[in-house]
């Protein structure tokens, strides 16, 4: 994908976000910026320049509020895909809003992606308290996130760089094996839905989102989303955490810090075919 390519991609992602945003705006719905777009709002203003997608973050009673509401409100060329919503044709646990004037190709896994262009919605719920609580629940997670990963393995991510040990281990075992054809995905899935929505994240201390990148990384004090505060993307203001820069800490370290040269590329491997 040529830079010009990648910007007029962004340019048309920006749109289905303030239309996303727009509709959260008018109903109340609570999100904010996640992952690469928190980091793109802070340190760039915008975009990340090497970034090709946009993710947000919402509690779990807000996240299941938009999915109903959005369904009849979005403009009709933009649809709602997740394992729930779309069975025959999905297998993501989160929610994707995608717009279908697009065609894109992902390369990120063993075979290519057929998909449009699209914007990843992920549900935050709580952590149980208590030393042993936790422990129990990340060994829990561990156990069903190795799972569904298992059942999932046409869909991993190939090219991932600095990989455990253990990861690469286990991949390698999966693909060996072909224990995704003896397991049953959705059924996994909801069973890790079904644990993790035990814990309201308007009640818990400590809030998490179980299906984004940085595993543990991901669990903050509930304070950090106590609150949003606009902060400037491109051309318009979004929502994120009130303590946005702590989120960050914990999800990079140091996120102030560009990262070498050859590491700035797009994480899907996307080809466009039509924008």
């Amino acid at each position: 994908m040529t830079d010009e390519e990648l910007r007029t991609l962004q340019l048309k992602e920006l749109g289905v976000l303030k239309e996303i945003t727009s509709l959260c705006d008018r109903h109340g719905i609570k999100y904010f910026a996640a992952g690469g777009t928190l980091l793109g709002c802070i340190r760039h203003g915008g975009f990340i320049p090497w970034d090709d997608d946009v993710d947000l973050a919402m509690p779990r009673p807000d996240y299941e509020k938009f999915i109903k509401i959005a369904g009849e409100e979005l403009p009709k060329h933009l649809r709602l895909e997740n394992y729930k919503l779309t069975p025959d044709v999905s297998n993501i646990p989160f929610l994707k809003v995608l717009d279908d004037s697009t065609e894109l190709v992902l390369n990120y896994a063993e075979k290519p992606i057929y998909t449009n262009m699209f914007i990843d919605i992920f549900p935050y719920d709580g952590v149980p308290d208590g030393k042993l609580r936790l422990k129990l629940y990340k060994a829990r997670i561990l156990w069903l996130r190795l799972w569904r990963n298992y059942a999932d393995m046409d869909n991993i991510h190939m090219h991932r760089v600095n990989r455990p040990f253990i990861e690469r281990f286990l991949i390698k075992f999966g693909k060996i094996t072909h224990i995704n054809k003896i397991l049953n995905l959705h059924k996994i899935t909801d069973k890790t839905e079904k644990y993790i929505k035990k814990f309201d994240f308007y009640k818990c201390r400590y809030v998490n989102s179980n299906y984004g990148a940085y595993k543990f990384r991901e669990i903050m004090p509930a304070e950090y989303y106590a609150s949003a505060v606009k902060r400037k993307f491109e051309d318009m203001e979004l929502n994120c955490p009130v303590k946005g820069e702590e989120v960050l800490s914990n999800l990079y370290g140091d996120y102030m810090k560009l990262p070498p040269e050859s590491e700035r590329h797009l994480q899907h491997g996307m080809e466009i075919r039509r924008l």
